[in-house]
């Protein structure tokens, strides 16, 4: 609250200044009147060029300031065995989209959150956007639909879905498919309901069902789905797979503010604008239609209706991920954004003991992680964990390498030397030409930001070496893809792709000068930005309601209805 009424205060005295102010002496022309008409024109002209070029000036600067950012997420890996929310760390600022901008000395428009949404619906296993075949739930039975049928025989396409509780219609670029509520046929309680069930799609939940329509794409012989329905009912579906909807009340309702918030962020700019959608259903967005509806996560939804967070007036950038190890971080530890943009996005303590620990040395974080400490979070089982890599293969780091460089330059760096030097063109290496570093002879955190994130690892090879930067690229490459990790309760997961954390001491294990493995102590699950999902829970437990969750995690926000 502190933080918003110093907001308040600076936004009335900018504001007061802005009506009251003048150019210095405002007085151009004075005393003029008593030269000679000549001079006076002159005189005239330049204060009119003068005054021309300030305005052009004004001008600019008004129609260039840095737009609004929000952030989009990729894909990170999600425990499969977890029953924990999934997360949505940025892949880079090709991610990073132009919003909503407001002009120096416009009044801006009051936030208004939008009634629909469209969802792009991703594959199975969200592998791609497109569906090779589209197979339906009827009244009667399944109903399978080719690209040739609606091509070809609409109308007897039409009239097939009809007859299993079904409309559809030819919108031009695409098809629309929406339950026949006026006549569900005498199975009703069999199908969805009001819901369209897609039996050629499968989720955790099985077969999906989504309220609204479902817009069709034909694409060659392929199908691209689009969900459109109200935001309200795409929470339904967003918060029982993105939290457990076991949690406490608050803590959910807290999760459903950060949805509608994210969406909306989102929504300011497409991810698909070629097929009218603003989001996708995968965590590269927000994971929606994973788990079937529940009634508590429901209820949260209907309790927060139309809430949302708002910074300066437009929707915040609501990450949030699975459990903190004490102490999150700020929008920092990924590369390319700066905590300036995102001031309510900064280190979080989960113990005000801890609000001004300094954590960027490898000693001072080891010490942490190894002291007991009385978190909030310190009873979950993710908030320390421990895993070994036995073995490096060189091959697949190069690989990995490679992969990383691809999705983003910067976040791969070959370390120069003269032979490297003359492999760049332009300042950059091609991808094609990225040296294999030979035999790794270390691999070792380089550099940390404040909360203990690793967020650059050096990698030293025999050839060549590397330094890998974001925190996100720090978990891709410390993961072998069969890493068996040990949570603190003694229970044990394989990560699949990337390590739970990127707050991690490494420890190499050396025979002489050889690399054999190495072993990992970490803490949380998560890259520990924006709210942790079981520290809300917590905070709920603790009667915390959930307007103080969200002000304890996004600091100087504003809760809109």
């Amino acid at each position: 609250m502190e933080n918003r009424n110093d907001a308040d205060r600076r936004e009335a005295l900018s504001r007061k200044m802005r009506q009251t102010g003048r150019y210095g002496g405002g007085r151009y022309g004075s005393g003029m009147a008593a030269r000679t008409g000549s001079r006076n024109i002159r005189l005239f002209g330049m204060v009119f060029v003068l005054l021309l070029c300030a305005g052009l000036a004004v001008w600019s600067y008004a129609g260039h300031k840095n737009p609004f950012y929000i952030l989009v997420g990729d894909q990170s890996a999600k425990d499969p065995n977890e029953n924990e929310a999934g997360e949505t760390p940025p892949e880079g600022l090709q991610n990073k989209l132009n919003g909503t901008t407001r002009q120096e000395g416009q009044e801006q428009k009051p936030y208004e959150v939008p009634e629909m949404v469209r969802v792009l619906l991703m594959s199975s296993n969200y592998s791609s956007i497109y569906h090779d075949t589209l197979v339906l739930k009827g009244t009667t039975g399944d109903v399978a639909i080719t690209a040739a049928e609606l091509r070809e025989k609409f109308d007897e396409t039409k009239e097939k879905l009809l007859q299993e509780g079904m409309i559809l219609e030819n919108s031009g670029e695409c098809y629309m498919l929406a339950p026949n509520k006026n006549d569900q046929g005498e199975n009703e309680q069999e199908t969805a309901g009001e819901q369209l069930c897609v039996l050629s799609m499968t989720r955790a939940c099985g077969s999906p069902s989504y309220r609204g329509c479902l817009y069709i794409y034909l694409r060659n012989e392929q199908f691209v789905l689009v969900n459109e329905l109200t935001l309200e009912e795409y929470l339904y579906g967003v918060l029982p797979s993105e939290m457990p909807a076991s949690y406490h009340n608050e803590a959910l309702k807290a999760q459903a503010v950060c949805a509608r918030t994210y969406a909306c962020a989102v929504m300011e700019n497409p991810r698909y604008p070629e097929y009218n959608a603003q989001l996708d259903d995968s965590t590269s967005c927000q994971v929606y239609g994973n788990l079937a509806e529940h009634e508590s996560t429901t209820s949260a939804v209907e309790e927060t209706k139309g809430e949302i967070l708002l910074f300066e007036g437009r929707p915040v950038s609501t990450y949030y991920y699975s459990t903190s190890g004490g102490i999150g971080s700020s929008i920092g530890v990924w590369q390319g954004f700066t905590i300036g943009e995102y001031p309510y996005l900064s280190n979080r303590s989960q113990n005000a003991v801890h609000e001004e620990l300094q954590l960027s040395s490898d000693t001072e974080f080891a010490a942490y992680l190894a002291a007991g400490h009385d978190d909030i979070e310190s009873g979950y089982p993710w908030y320390r964990w421990s895993c070994q890599v036995s073995g490096i293969d060189a091959d697949a780091v190069y690989e990995k390498l490679k992969e990383r460089y691809a999705v983003k330059q910067e976040g791969v760096e070959l370390v120069g030397t003269e032979e490297n030097e003359s492999k760049k063109e332009d300042g950059a290496v091609r991808a094609d030409m990225l040296p294999h570093p030979g035999r790794i002879r270390m691999l070792s955190i380089e550099k940390r930001n404040p909360s203990g994130c690793a967020v650059c690892l050096l990698v030293e090879g025999e050839q060549c070496s590397y330094r890998v930067y974001g925190e996100y690229n720090v978990r891709y490459l410390l993961c072998d893809g069969n890493t068996t990790v040990t949570r603190q309760d003694g229970s044990t997961t394989v990560m699949s792709t990337i390590l739970p954390s990127a707050y991690v001491i490494l420890t190499p294990i050396l025979d002489k000068e050889e690399l054999l493995g190495y072993s990992i102590i970490g803490g949380g699950y998560g890259h520990g930005v924006g709210m942790s999902q079981n520290g809300a829970d917590a905070l709920a437990a603790s009667g915390s309601d959930y307007r103080d969750i969200l002000a304890y995690y996004y600091i100087g926000t504003e809760l809109k209805k």
